[in-house]
This record gives structure tokens, C-alpha cells and sequence, in this order.
């Protein structure tokens, strides 16, 4: 019902007060006996009665109208904080106007406040990924200086191989020194396959807690078409207040924009997402075959120390083993520089994965800097709420 019907309904019932009053001063005639001084007092007592009534009831109607005025004007200026009182004006409809503003002003804080909350934990979830990319990333640079280190002793160690093959008569000091650069490679090789063991175990952890975003994203973007139905409803509600009702209607549509700028962002994070899943999951390819080459690298390392062994107790195998040596040295030089090219490449995914978190955190502070426009009461805006709180307002 618009206040326009009520006035319209408050005068009909001024004026019956009014026929009301004709009425007594019309019997009052009858029972004086045409004694007119009695007349006009009847009639004077019932124009009184009747003004009095509408008086009041017209007061009633302006202050429960002034009231709802002052709350949405409130919270069209970005004031939260005010509460729309439970109150019984005794106009049945006017009453019911006003409980559904105060359900949907309810509403709006308590999804600001779950606006806020989740992006507050976006945005420390973020932190948490970029943390462990800068350790991946650390991780992956000590692997690069390792895997040339790695690859200079073993270049040592067919250079060492082609003199013992052409230099019989040192055949033993050279296998022994042969024997320790050897087991010195293997050991670089065990700490190589640590290394990879350790980025993979990082980057599996940094799929997961990619999946746990796209959970959190997905939740946000159910929040916004909650709001947005919401918004919906405000604006219906706005349009039967009439005109008192078009300064809500404009805050309906501020927030029905809102829950589209936010469902929009939520796309665009999962397309983020998607892109940082797909590089973590070639990332965990690219480790696993370099840990099947590092483990062919180990293997190779132990036949090597196994040959030179057998060299130091017979001189007549020692040509042959030097240069089954030689020659696996080189293989296993091709396998360390893919080991290597393999390194560069995390880094780089790595890189990628730090730039894209960046990204994510920015749209995280984004999101809480729309939610802090709005005023609320004190940890109000903080307390837990979900989606079936807020639905339940509308």
C-alpha cells in the first residue's frame, strides 16, 4: 500500500468522523428541543472528537514514514549500521512495507560482511601460494647450480677416462682417482633426485591449494547470484513503495551491479586458476621425467664405479672399461643438460605461477576494498555468516 492510499484512506475516515459528528449535534437538536445553544456545543464536541482522531492518525502514519525515510536514506549513503526498529504502527500494510525494508537492509550487511571475510581469506590463501612458489622457485636456482656442477665432474670424468685408456701404466691411480670423482658424482646425483623429490612435493602441494581457490571462487560466485536475487527482490519491493520507494531502488541496482562486477571477477579468477593448474600439472610431468633421468644418471654412475673397480684388479679389461667409460660419461652429459634445461624450465613456471598469485591477490584486496565502502556496526561486518543466512532475509 503507497502513502498516498493511506492519506486517501485517512481522509475518508476524517470525514466519516465528520458525518459522525452531524450526526450527535443532529440528536443533540432533538433532545434540547430546538434549544439552539445546545446544538452548537453537540456539534462543536463532535468536529472536535472527529479533528482530534484524524489528528493522531495522521501523526501516527508521518512518523512511521519519516522513520523508514531516515534508515534508507542512511544506507543509501553507505551506513550500514542502522537498524529498522520492530514496531507495530497498526497499519497492516505499511507495517509489512516496513518489516521487508528491515529484512532487506539486514540482508545487504550481512552479505557485505561475508563479502569482506572471504576476501580476507583469498587474499591470505594467495599469500600462502606465493610463499611457496618463492621456496619452489629458490628450490629450483640451487638445482641449476648443482646440476652444472654435476655436469663439470662428469666431464672430468670421461676426460680422466680417455687418459687411462691412452696411459695403461697408470691405469691404477687413475681408476682410484677415477673410482672417488665417481662416487663424488654419485653423491651429486642423490642430492639432485632430493632436490626434484622436494619440487615435486611443492608443486603438488601448490595443485592443491589451486583447487581449494577455484572451491573458494566458485562459493563467491554463488554469493553473488544470491545477491543478485536479492537485489531483485529489493527492487521489486521498491517499486510497489512508489515514490518513497525509488531512493531503495536505486541501492537495489548499486548492489544488483555489484553482484555482477563480483560474479564477473569470479570467472575471470577461475580462468586464473584453470591457467595456474594446467602449468602446475606440466610442471609435475617435467619433474617426473627428471627424476626417471636423474635415476638413469644414478644408475649409470654405479656401473661406472663398478667398471673402474674391476680395472684396478685387471690391467687387460682396463682399455675396454675406460672407454665404455668415456663413453657413458657422454650420455650422461646429455642426460644432465636435459636435467638442467628441465631446472630452467620450473624456474620459469615458477615465475609464472609468483606473477599469476600477484595477480589473484590484487583482485582479492579488490574485492574487500568494494565490501569497506560500506559502514557496519563494530564486528558486525566480521562475524561468520553463509549463503543460507543471507537467503533466508529475502
Amino acid at each position: 500500500m503507497t502513502v498516498g492510499k493511506l492519506r486517501r484512506q485517512l481522509t475518508l475516515l476524517t470525514s466519516v468522523l465528520a458525518l459522525v459528528a452531524v450526526a450527535v449535534a443532529i440528536l443533540a437538536t432533538r433532545l434540547a428541543g430546538g434549544n439552539w445553544p445546545v446544538t452548537l456545543a453537540g456539534a462543536a464536541a463532535g468536529v472536535l472528537l472527529a479533528g482530534l482522531s484524524a489528528t493522531i492518525l495522521y501523526s501516527s502514519l508521518q512518523a512511521a514514514v519519516n522513520m523508514v525515510i531516515a534508515k534508507t536514506d542512511k544506507a543509501i549513503a553507505g551506513d550500514l549500521t542502522e537498524r529498522i526498529e520492530e514496531k507495530n504502527f497498526g497499519w497492516g500494510e505499511l507495517d509489512r512495507l516496513i518489516t521487508n525494508i528491515r529484512k532487506v537492509l539486514k540482508g545487504v550487511h550481512k552479505w557485505f560482511g561475508l563479502v569482506r571475510e572471504y576476501s580476507e581469506r583469498l587474499t591470505a590463501s594467495t599469500g600462502q601460494i606465493l610463499s611457496g612458489t618463492e621456496q619452489i622457485s629458490t628450490g629450483s636456482q640451487e638445482q641449476a647450480g648443482q646440476v652444472q656442477k654435476l655436469l663439470k665432474e662428469i666431464e672430468d670424468l670421461a676426460r680422466s677416462a680417455r687418459e687411462s685408456a691412452e696411459k695403461a701404466q697408470e691405469t691404477a691411480a687413475l681408476a682410484r682417482e677415477t673410482d672417488l670423482t665417481a662416487r663424488q658424482g654419485g653423491e651429486a646425483v642423490d642430492k639432485v633426485i632430493n632436490g626434484m623429490n622436494v619440487i615435486h612435493e611443492k608443486i603438488r602441494t601448490l595443485d592443491e591449494s589451486s583447487a581449494r581457490i577455484g572451491q573458494f571462487v566458485q562459493l563467491i560466485e554463488d554469493i553473488a547470484a544470491q545477491t543478485n536475487l536479492l537485489a531483485l527482490n529489493a527492487a521489486i519491493e521498491a517499486a510497489r513503495a512508489g515514490e518513497h520507494g525509488r531512493g531503495f531502488a536505486v541501492v537495489a541496482e548499486e548492489v544488483r551491479g555489484l553482484a555482477e562486477n563480483s560474479a564477473r571477477a569470479t570467472r575471470e579468477i577461475t580462468q586464473l586458476v584453470a591457467g595456474i593448474q594446467g602449468a602446475t600439472g606440466e610442471s609435475v610431468t617435467a619433474v617426473a621425467q627428471g627424476l626417471q633421468l636423474t635415476g638413469d644418471v644414478q644408475e649409470a654412475f654405479r656401473n661406472i664405479i663398478s667398471q673402474i673397480r674391476l680395472t684396478v684388479d685387471s690391467i687387460e679389461e682396463l682399455a675396454a672399461s675406460a672407454r665404455e667409460q668415456a663413453t657413458g660419461t657422454e650420455q650422461m652429459v646429455g642426460g644432465v643438460q636435459a636435467i638442467a634445461a628441465v631446472a630452467q624450465q620450473a624456474a620459469a613456471s615458477c615465475q609464472e605461477t609468483a606473477a599469476i598469485t600477484n595477480e589473484l591477490t590484487t583482485l582479492a584486496d579488490n574485492l574487500k576494498a568494494v565490501a569497506e565502502i560500506w559502514k557496519f556496526g563494530e564486528n558486525d561486518g566480521r562475524r561468520k555468516a553463509d549463503a543460507g543466512q543471507i537467503n533466508s532475509t529475502s
